[in-house]
């Protein structure tokens, strides 16, 4: 298509003046029929006064405004669908954040919890926690949220093994001593302290440990 427009391009001057074979003619009649560019400059050309007189200089001119032309077109093509995408996408998130109340929780307790336990033997040994340890109590948070299923969803739960290693994690409360630690996400349907019933994603640790029956229990737990 690129080469025919440049064979078109030097043919047309001679096929406005009638110089050109009945084949060529055919020719540049087909190509036009499919390519703007040459059927805009083909038009020029045959409207000239001066077409008699027509060189190299006006030909090219004339090719370069249609060139800058189609470039504005497309320039303002590519504006418009940018535009276009913007707001939609904008309307996507307004329309989440705004989502009805029934219609958010439906989304979010379709949500899978995503869990990571990643740990190190160093760690494991430091601690005495075995991986068992570690699984038992993440059931205990668990646990607390299929209690709650009908105002929070747990949608991340990861094994904190820096600060479960901690030894300054007692500072603030004693008790945190030889308790496992966790970190993750949750969804609040409703907010007590919004007091609107607005949705809230709370990033959350909870501190974990063995009672005095061998059975894992939340003993702490508060915004990360």
């Amino acid at each position: 298509m690129k080469n025919d427009c440049s064979v078109v391009k030097d043919l047309i001057p001679f096929y406005a003046e009638g110089l050109v074979s009945i084949e060529t003619k055919e020719f540049i009649d087909d190509h036009c029929k499919s390519c703007e560019k040459c059927r805009i400059l083909l038009k020029k050309l045959a409207e000239s006064p001066e077409k008699q007189e027509i060189n190299d200089t006006k030909k090219e001119k004339i090719w370069s405004e249609i060139a800058t032309k189609e470039q504005k077109r497309k320039k303002k093509k590519y504006l418009t669908l940018s535009l276009t995408l913007v707001i939609l996408v904008t309307l996507v998130v307004l329309g989440f954040i705004f989502l009805p109340k029934p219609l958010q929780k439906i989304y979010y307790e379709n949500q899978v919890t995503q869990y990571d336990f990643t740990f190190t033997e160093q760690t494991l040994a430091k601690t005495g926690f075995t991986e068992n340890d570690i699984h038992a109590a993440s059931e205990a948070v668990n646990k607390f949220f299929e209690e709650h299923t009908d105002d929070r969803k747990l949608l991340r739960l990861a094994y904190d093994e820096e600060e479960t290693t901690d030894e300054n994690k007692t500072v603030y409360n004693p008790n945190h001593a030889d308790a496992i630690v966790f970190i993750g996400d949750y969804y609040f349907f409703d907010d007590p302290v919004a007091g609107d019933g607005s949705r809230l994603r709370t990033y959350w640790r909870w501190f974990v440990k063995k009672d005095s029956n061998g059975e894992w229990k939340i003993i702490d737990q508060g915004v990360c």
